[in-house]
């Protein structure tokens, strides 16, 4: 039952201006969105629960705080942005397999505007890092809800994105492309936008995924 105050969310977000430097602060209050689980409730789950009783939840949401700072400014013809994030949750040691560890999570890139008809590009490289990964061994390991079957426990992303306009704006081509640093893998997003006047826009995506 989520609905109760335990489950409450809550943010501030605090941003200013020095010189040609935007920068902000952040704090969120929360919860994890993706459930985990605790195996050993879940083993005494089924036998409980089938003889009446009204046994421990196996299924729940790990509590978090995060603590953001962020930055953008103007380059030349470049806007540049960073973004850096630490997540802290009830496991700070890293030994308890049914909670989310510690992380830390950043963002670097930046966005041009291309001498090719309305073109702009935006390249963003996204990672995160698990903290205190390797506290959990033996048959505990592959159930810790940070697990990872190849033992890496950072995860980068290259994320580029080109758009375009034509015709005044009533086209709007657009491509997304995301390449996995670690795990080699790559999302296509192609997509266009037809707007023949202010009221209706038809769209048309494709994704390609390897």
């Amino acid at each position: 039952d989520t609905e109760k105050l335990k489950y409450s969310q809550a943010g501030l977000r605090l941003t200013g201006t020095f010189g040609m430097v935007d920068l902000g602060a952040s704090y969120y209050y929360g919860h994890y969105k993706q459930v985990t689980m605790n195996a050993l409730d879940y083993k005494a789950f089924i036998p409980q629960y089938m003889a009446g009783g009204n046994p421990e939840k196996f299924l729940h949401f790990d509590k978090k705080q995060t603590f953001g700072l962020e930055a953008s400014t103007i380059l030349w013809h470049f806007n540049l942005r960073g973004e850096l994030a630490y997540n802290l949750t009830d496991d700070t040691a890293g030994d308890d397999p049914w909670v989310h560890n510690n992380s830390v999570q950043w963002l670097a890139g930046f966005d041009i505007d291309l001498p090719i008809n309305n073109v702009n590009l935006n390249v963003q490289e996204v990672g995160t890092y698990i903290l205190n990964n390797d506290q959990i061994g033996g048959i505990f390991e592959t159930y810790d809800a940070d697990y990872d079957v190849n033992g890496e426990y950072t995860n980068n992303r290259l994320v580029i994105n080109i758009t375009d306009s034509w015709l005044n704006g009533k086209i709007k081509p657009e491509a997304t492309i995301v390449c996995g640093i670690e795990r080699g893998d790559l999302i296509v997003m192609p997509k266009i936008d037809f707007c023949p006047n202010q009221d209706i826009t038809f769209t048309l995506r494709g994704l390609l995924m390897h």
